[in-house]
């Protein structure tokens, strides 16, 4: 296939995924609203062909609902992966207030926040420096987070820390 007319598919293929992509998000805000109000009916007294219409209902929103989703597909080294996601993790358990949560947002950039008083943004800005440790007493060799930085890095990602309202979050994000 010569060169134009490969660049020339290529576009038309990014194209068309942008095009899809943008009626996905088109269809989601109604398709969430919808949902919502059969969730209302849902407590509402019915007669049995209400509640047979209502499941044609959420069963046909249930199909455009998948269909409008978007998987975040990314090619990354698992074992890479898993070693940084141990280490954030292992560092939350450590230096946590007791709660974790992790959120992937549809861009597939994935959020680790915890909460944590110790910390203030200084500590924060040092975080994946090498042998930083927050605490020297808690036996760490503070190289987890400069690990997990250096993994993301070498996999084409970035990775952060900011602190606010008491809370770390470290995000993380891999590039198309």
């Amino acid at each position: 296939m010569p060169r134009k007319e490969r660049h020339r598919y290529q576009q038309g293929d990014l194209e068309l995924k942008e095009a899809v992509t943008n009626i996905s998000h088109d269809l989601r805000t109604p398709l969430t609203a919808i949902s919502g109000y059969l969730d209302l009916l849902e407590r509402e007294e019915k007669s049995e062909t209400t509640q047979r219409y209502l499941s044609h209902i959420q069963n046909r929103t249930e199909v455009l609902k998948n269909l409008t989703e978007e998987p975040v597909w990314r090619q990354l080294d698992a074992g890479a992966v898993n070693r940084i996601f141990s280490n954030i993790i292992s560092n939350a358990l450590k230096y946590s207030d007791g709660d974790l949560s992790v959120v992937m947002e549809p861009d597939g950039s994935i959020t680790f926040s915890n909460t944590s008083q110790a910390l203030n943004t200084v500590a924060v800005g040092k975080l994946f420096d090498r042998f930083y440790t927050v605490e020297a007493s808690r036996n760490s060799t503070g190289l987890g987070l400069s690990i997990a930085k250096i993994l993301t890095e070498r996999m084409g990602g970035s990775i952060s820390a900011n602190y606010f309202d008491e809370k770390l979050y470290i995000t993380i994000t891999f590039t198309n």
